[in-house]
């Protein structure tokens, strides 16, 4: 796409912060410092955070008839150790420049899409309290004025090699420092002292039956009862020692898991705030919006050129209403059922009743869902009731993989649990000379079929996902053939793939392999080849999970219910000459499970 110069301009000018901290322009001189942004090559210690001074660089006249910088000339301060490259001084490393992916917010707070070419490096004249941990200065300059906790003040303060190398710019208030702990701190204290004897206890068979919970509340509160006034406090701080007045028995606290009213509370914060907007069918009104002057706007897949963002929380075509999602919960952090429910419930929307009663039947947890999805679009129930209908069943069978509170849940275990196992088939090891084959399957074909990382994968990035399923099933292995090497030839086993049926919904799970989505694959199977369409991405990162939705029309929208609620962010428009790689990321977050439905 090519951009009118005032637009450009303005990409060029706006601020690192607005395009994921990487600069549209970099303004250089010897002796700048500089951090680094990316982890180039760790072995060179080229990596994220790690600090520098420009000493040099090469540039070259672009398009634009503007200075391009090509490569940077870094000398590293205090590297982990001391680099020496041919031609280059002592711990001075080349960085060039890189394409990368990037969301950029304008002055007028549009949103838009880009490729962008620029050396990932960050001018370091200072930085947060949060970017600072773990570094220390000989010579450590702080600004406290805005610092707004202790915590705060210790990190700023603790970075100095000394107190001769510290100096503090301005004043600052020292009733942060002097003032005491507030109530809350002092209750936090005193919870995880509380928690620390009942497991104490626990382990030595000590705790009385009496004491449970299912949260920490609940939990806290029990054994504060069960002690009453024998609570031991003697190894307690002074400072977190209960008051005259205080309250020593915790107030019980309502969970929407199973208090309906606080539930229904629950789900109502953020889920409809801004406009214009769509909302799911238990709501009363609908907006509609015509995107079509957005959709005619996109000349390149590669660059979305967006809408304000008002107008692209959610959007519609008169023939397209936009999914719904789940509401986060943050009572019980509920990330890993949300981003995985909210695709489910998008492909339900799409099927029909044959398909809804096949996938049914995966499991009884997926059964489950889909009562509650009819349920909810009758308006009887919520996604959220339902979600939580799910974890609680799930959480009595496994309360380390489905906790409560403020847990993660393991989405590995949760997606195990509501597709099933479909025994499809998979691979077996062979000997391709004297054709022995060894008993049972190595490498599983199923329902949620994990892309492990193999001697066969060149690469982890850059493979699409039918490449990537390829080798993962079929592939030379490393292991020897006994039977042939006892007879001199040394011969190694392949995989051979048994495909008997492909199910109806597949999850493919890309850890350890992370390959390009693909709008439509092709997987070849004893009786011919079956065809799959892309539904949804399960993201994760930053411990949280987020999604996209991909409708059967070939809109894609985005969705984050921690905060956005259930409203979906409209991105585009695509077809199968597309290019993917565009959805290989969602901010920062990479993807964890690309979701495919038979067609």
């Amino acid at each position: 796409m090519v951009f009118e110069r005032k637009k450009q301009i303005a990409l060029w000018n706006a601020p690192p912060s607005t395009s994921d901290h990487i600069a549209g322009k970099l303004s250089l001189c010897i002796g700048l410092p500089v951090m680094l942004r990316h982890n180039d090559a760790t072995e060179l210690c080229i990596t994220k955070g790690q600090e520098g001074i420009v000493v040099g660089w090469e540039s070259s006249i672009g398009k634009h008839g503007r200075l391009t910088l090509e490569t940077l000339f870094v000398e590293l301060i205090n590297p982990p150790k001391n680099i020496n490259l041919d031609g280059l001084p002592e711990n001075v490393v080349p960085i060039s420049k890189s394409t990368t992916p990037v969301t950029c917010r304008l002055p007028d707070d549009s949103i838009i899409s880009i490729k962008r070419q620029q050396v990932v490096i960050l001018p370091n004249f200072a930085m947060t309290d949060y970017a600072a941990q773990g570094k220390t200065r000989i010579y450590n300059v702080v600004d406290l004025g805005l610092c707004y906790t202790h915590q705060s003040y210790y990190t700023c303060l603790s970075r100095s090699a000394s107190a001769d190398g510290t100096i503090i710019v301005q004043g600052f208030d020292s009733k942060k420092i002097t003032g005491g702990l507030s109530g809350f701190m002092r209750q936090e204290f005193r919870d995880l002292e509380i928690l620390n004897k009942i497991t104490e206890e626990r382990f030595l068979g000590h705790l009385s039956k009496s004491v449970s919970g299912n949260l920490r509340n609940s939990l806290i509160r029990s054994y504060c009862i069960y002690k009453g006034e024998h609570l031991d406090t003697t190894e307690w701080h002074p400072h977190i020692k209960w008051r005259n007045g205080e309250n020593k028995i915790p107030e019980v606290e309502n969970d929407g898991t199973w208090d309906s009213k606080v539930s229904q509370e629950i789900v109502s914060m953020g889920v409809v705030k801004k406009s214009p907007i769509v909302k799911s069918k238990n709501t009363v009104t609908k907006h509609h919006i015509d995107i079509s002057s957005n959709l005619q706007e996109v000349k390149d897949d590669s660059v979305t050129s967006g809408s304000s963002k008002r107008s692209r929380l959610c959007a519609i075509t008169d023939n397209n209403t936009g999914p719904t999602g789940l509401t986060w919960d943050s009572r019980n952090y509920s990330c890993a059922f949300d981003s995985i429910i909210t695709v489910l419930y998008h492909v339900w929307k799409q099927s029909d009743e044959v398909w809804r009663n096949t996938v049914g039947s995966y499991s009884e947890y997926m059964q489950t869902l889909i009562d509650g999805f009819e349920e909810a679009d009758l308006g009887n129930t919520t996604l959220e009731q339902t979600r939580n209908k799910v974890r609680m069943k799930l959480n009595r069978i496994n309360s380390n993989a489905f906790p409560l509170g403020h847990n993660y849940s393991d989405i590995t275990e949760l997606s195990a649990y509501i597709m099933g196992y479909g025994n499809c088939g998979g691979s077996h090891k062979i000997c391709p000379n004297c054709g022995k084959e060894d008993d049972g399957i190595d490498v599983y074909f199923d329902r949620v079929t994990p892309l492990a990382c193999t001697s066969a994968h060149d690469l982890r990035y850059g493979i699409k996902l039918s490449d990537a399923l390829h080798i993962a099933l079929d592939h030379t292995l490393r292991e020897i053939c006994t039977s042939c090497n006892a007879n001199g030839v040394r011969v190694r086993k392949k995989l051979v793939v048994r495909i008997d049926h492909v199910p109806e919904l597949m999850m493919f799970e890309c850890q350890t392999v992370h390959p390009t989505p693909e709008l439509e694959i092709s997987i070849t199977t004893d009786s011919g080849p079956v065809h799959m369409r892309l539904s949804g991405i399960i993201y994760t990162g930053q411990s949280h999970f987020t999604s996209r939705v991909f409708d059967e029309s070939g809109y894609v929208w985005k969705h984050d219910g921690m905060n956005d609620g259930r409203e979906f962010h409209y991105e585009k428009l695509i077809n199968l000459l597309t290019d993917m790689k565009q959805f290989e990321k969602n901010g920062s977050r990479t993807i964890l499970y690309q979701i495919y439905k038979k067609i």
